[in-house]
């Protein structure tokens, strides 16, 4: 999920430079409780002005909305001590300081981390995945790869399906480590196996191009069709579509 700028979904009528106003105030107080500025930061403050933008036509504010309550809803549990909470919203704030760019991201990744070492330390895995985004794009620490592979072997190998997931895509693609797209594949269908909808798309490119496994475009189809249960992909989708109208090659 990512925070766009307001857009205004069309209207018509004398009201649309005011409501304009409306939605630009919107934004800077928005913005600005989520940054603290001139005010203490809230995301009950920020959640109550994006709500005033949906009222007034902003286009992207329902997601914002859900993201924000998503956030307001795991702030209350860590606060009763749950643990599993903190990873969750270590990865809510990761996704959050790369939407908002230079303004906060420094801010956002540092509360990540500071969550997800908390959390890795009370023994929740999917902190791993967390704190392999980190070192691996230099989010709130140093860049060091081998650290960030560290930490995607350690959540693949305790069954955490985004390290599957994206470890397995760095041996596809030979990135960091030698290529072997075997290993590649079988890590990917392991995430997938547990619902993970990018790595079933990533799977039905494997049978697509037949990397690591051997190609088959009835199996690749199966995978992308699954993919598109779980994530929002219209490129995917209209693929698929053009595949299911193509002679199959498995025939």
């Amino acid at each position: 999920m990512t925070l766009r700028p307001i857009r205004k979904r069309q209207s018509t009528g004398s009201g649309n430079r005011l409501s304009l106003t409306i939605q630009q105030d919107v934004s800077i107080w928005q913005f600005n409780t989520l940054r603290g500025e001139g005010v203490e930061q809230s995301f009950e403050q920020a959640l109550y002005w994006m709500k005033k933008a949906d009222e007034n036509g902003d286009e992207d504010a329902l997601a914002h909305i859900e993201q924000y309550s998503k956030i307001i809803e795991l702030q209350k549990k860590i606060s009763i001590g749950d643990l599993v909470a903190k990873a969750d919203l270590a990865a809510e704030y990761m996704a959050l300081g790369s939407a908002l760019g230079d303004d906060f991201e420094d801010e956002f990744y540092h509360k990540s981390l500071a969550l997800a070492e908390e959390a890795e330390a009370a023994g929740i895995v999917a902190t791993e995945w967390i704190l392999a985004l980190a070192f691996e794009h230099g989010r709130g620490v140093e860049t060091d790869i081998e650290k960030a592979l560290e930490h995607y072997r350690r959540g693949a190998e305790l069954g955490n399906a985004s390290c599957q997931q994206s470890l397995g895509c760095i041996y596809i693609k030979g990135e960091y480590v030698p290529e072997d797209k075997k290993k590649g594949f079988s890590l990917c269908m392991k995430a997938a196996e547990q619902g993970n909808g990018f790595a079933m798309k990533t799977v039905g490119a494997c049978y697509q191009f037949g990397h690591g496994v051997d190609d088959s475009m009835d199996k690749a189809i199966y995978w992308y069709e699954k993919a598109l249960e779980v994530i929002d992909d219209p490129e995917l989708a209209q693929k698929v579509k053009i595949f299911k109208t193509l002679p199959n090659p498995d025939d």
